[in-house]
Parts: structure tokens; sequence; C-alpha cells
């Protein structure tokens, strides 16, 4: 049985027109892995830390004995809290692994980790003078981080912090600060602009400090982690198989390709950057020459056909408002009928591809017996799609779902701009796929 694998890209540009990043089966360490990745940038890791979360003795219902606080006689109301608590703290780990962390130059360990991590709590005490209940776990976890933090060495010891209480820190840095942005809206200074709420407040909560965040206050919030990395085993024998990709393709039945781009912020701007990228592709796809085909307005949508001497293929590039129905469909029926699929967008922690919303169920595509590549070129996707898409192709004769498919994704924040390059990465994959130049012509190794 032929094994399929995810691939996994950190940095796009170093793909260009000729390699691509892959990933490997197998797998060991705390978390049980089939799937490990390998990145041209990035590798496979497992990392394991002890940390600890505070639990207000106010924010629960009936709270537990603190003046004996124990884990053996918890209510399920106080369990329930407790879990949620230590999966909410467990979710700044994203913050930390994704953007610089202050006093530690984190930067070149950049990555994300698997939204399957497991936490095992160790211990439940109370402190009186804060008056919080305060709960230490083992973190473990699987990811994909930059190579370059690694090079050689097997494991690797890494310091960073975590919030001390994941549910009112936001609002307790809102409480000391008057910053305002030009709107006239409160903001706060501790996390990112371009989203300053309390629900992205995980995923940016140490996004370049700004001046005005008070950091002696924050400080005294968060705690230090000592985290052990270790590399994982990868392979670099994975590769698409285009023989199966291209088998077949006429001009009557020709290989499906769509990209399909989502706005970055309001679909009615005429500035927004999904929609200009959306148009940088379509300008790009126009220079080469092919044949264009009808196309529409709403959903704005492009088409070209063409045919080499191993295929015909028909390209499909449209642009939809990620959060509507209209996108649901469409995505439904790509998913299902198209051998190659490129998304270009928000992630949206992983909602807009949950198999299980969009078909109400988790294994769908059980029946789409074609040879397919996804790639998922929104932040951060490998996080949320490192075995989703393979789950849903699960069948009795391909246990793994993994026979006719692989994915890529990104295991850091993507861009909607262009590469300095001149080219957009969704343009760059499509055509190292097609095994085309950027100028349209078949590659030397094919």
């Amino acid at each position: 049985m032929v094994r399929r694998f995810v691939y996994n890209i950190l940095f796009l540009t170093s793909l260009l027109m000729t390699s691509l990043a892959v990933s490997s089966c197998g797998g060991v360490g705390q978390i049980p892995s089939q799937l490990n990745v390998h990145g041209t940038d990035t590798v496979p890791v497992e990392i394991e830390f002890l940390t600890h979360f505070h639990i207000p003795l106010k924010d629960f219902e009936k709270a537990p004995d603190h003046k004996s606080p124990s884990l053996l006689n918890l209510s399920k109301h106080q369990q329930k809290l407790i879990a949620e608590r230590m999966r909410a703290h467990a979710m700044h780990a994203h913050g930390v692994f994704n953007h610089h962390t202050e006093p530690f130059d984190f930067f070149n360990y950049s990555g994300s980790i698997k939204d399957t991590f497991r936490n095992e709590i160790r211990a439940m005490t109370y402190n009186d003078e804060l008056e919080v209940f305060v709960i230490s776990y083992d973190f473990f976890a699987e990811g994909s981080f930059s190579r370059d933090a690694f090079g050689k060495v097997a494991e690797k010891k890494i310091q960073f912090y975590m919030p001390n209480d994941p549910v009112h820190l936001y609002h307790k840095l809102m409480e000391r600060t008057d910053l305002h942005d030009a709107d006239g809206n409160k903001i706060n200074p501790c996390t990112s602009k371009y989203d300053n709420s309390d629900k992205a407040f995980y995923y940016y909560w140490n996004f370049d400090w700004d001046r005005a965040c008070p950091k002696r206050f924050l400080k005294s919030q968060i705690h230090l982690v000592d985290a052990t990395f270790r590399t994982l085993a990868e392979t670099r024998k994975t590769y698409p198989e285009y023989d199966r990709l291209y088998k077949a393709k006429t001009a009557k039945h020709p290989l499906r390709i769509d990209i399909i781009h989502g706005y970055d912020e309001i679909p009615s701007k005429p500035d927004d950057v999904g929609l200009l990228s959306y148009q940088w592709d379509a300008d790009r796809l126009d220079e080469l020459g092919w044949e264009t085909m009808a196309s529409s307005e709403n959903p704005p949508q492009r088409r070209w056909k063409l045919a080499t001497d191993r295929y015909h293929a028909q390209v499909r590039l449209s642009i939809m408002d990620s959060d509507s129905k209209e996108f649901d469909d469409y995505v439904k029926d790509a998913l299902r009928k198209a051998d190659i699929f490129i998304y270009s967008g928000h992630s949206r922690d992983g909602y807009y591809f949950d198999i299980n919303r969009l078909y109400g169920s988790a294994s769908a595509l059980r029946r789409t017996k074609k040879y397919q590549i996804i790639y998922d070129n929104s932040c951060n996707s490998y996080t949320y799609f490192h075995d989703s898409f393979f789950r849903a192709k699960k069948t009795q004769v391909d246990p793994l779902g993994t026979s006719n498919l692989d994915v890529l994704t990104n295991v850091i924040s993507a861009p909607f701009f262009v590469e300095p390059s001149g080219y957009s990465q969704n343009f760059l994959m499509l055509m190292s796929l097609l095994g085309l130049s950027i100028d349209g012509k078949p590659l030397r190794a094919w």
C-alpha cells in the first residue's frame, strides 16, 4: 500500500519551481503519530514541559476545598472547568511559538504545534494570598519547527514564558492601559494591533510588546518554562505521484485545479489584500497566454485551460467570502472533485475546512477515490490540518486515508501579499505542481 504524507512548508519562497517540502510516516514520542513531516526549512519535533495555571476561587460555581485541595474529590463541574482552563492555557503556546518572546530571542524557533497536544495534571494547590487554585501539568505535543534552530542536535532545551491566568490576563492588562486606536476604541498594547480581541489573545499575546504595554505588571503575571524539544525521524523520499495525478487527463476529462482566495477583511473594500492577491494571480495567469474560458462576476471567478504532452488541465481561480454559505458549498464540491485544491486566506483556527462542519461527517471524503493534492495556504494550517483530511479519506482498504492524498500546509503565518520575486505563493505552488517554469514552459526535470 502506498503511504501518503503531509507536506510541510515553513518558508515557501525556498520552494521556487523545483522543490517540495515533504513528510514521513512513523513517529515516536509522547504523542502517538503516524505522520511526521519533513520540510525544506522545518523539522518535526516532540515537545515536553511542565507548567501551571491559576483559577481564581471566585470562578468556581462551587469551589473545591481550598484548605486541603485534592484532585481526587472534584465534582464534574469542577473537573470540566479545570479541563477547559487547562486547554485555554495550553493554547497560549501558539503565541509563544509563532512570535517573538522577550527576553529570549525565540524567533529562530518559530513553528507550530499540532492541535492534538496532550496534558497531564500533576497537582493542585491553593495560594491564600492570591486566592487562586494553582494547577500544574505536563504538556506533550508534536510540531514542526525551524530547522536552523536545531541543526544536527537531536535534543534541545528552550526557555519561554507562559501566562499564569489564561482567561483574565487580557482584561487585567486592559484595566492598566489608556491606549486607544484611531477610532477611539480602547486597545490592549500587549497584543497585536491587527486583531486586538480577547479571543485572539492566545495567538498574539506576546507579539512585539508595545512600548505602552505595562511590562512590569505583565511579567508578574507570567512564569518561565523550561521545555525539551526532540527531533523526530523524517523521510526525504516522498514526492507527489505525478503519473497518477495526470493519468487520463484529456480535453474531455481535464485535470481540475481550484484556487480559492478568501478576503482579508471586508469584501466590499477595493483595496482588500485578499482581493488584490486574487487580482495579482489572475494577471500572472493571463500573462502565460493560456486559453481563457467563461468567467463570472458573482462570485468573481476566472478560468483558463492548457494542454501539455502529459495532460490537459483547467484552472479555476475564485475569490469568496470565507464566512459565506457560497464558500462552503464551493469548497465541498472542490474537495471531492478537484485534483489540485489550493486555498489562500485566513485559517480561523481550522473552522473553514472542518470536515465535520462542512459535510456533517468526519469521513465524508472516503468515496473520493481519485488521487488529490491539497495546499492550505493559511496561517499555521499545519496545526489544524496535519491529519484531518486524511481521516476524511479513511476506508477499510486504506485505514490511514493516505493512499490517495498529499497535503501541503504552512508552519507559520502566511502573508496575503506576493513574494519578493513578484509571484504569489499560490502561483509558485501551482506552477511547481504542473511541472512548469514561471513563464509556463515545461521544466527540464520533466
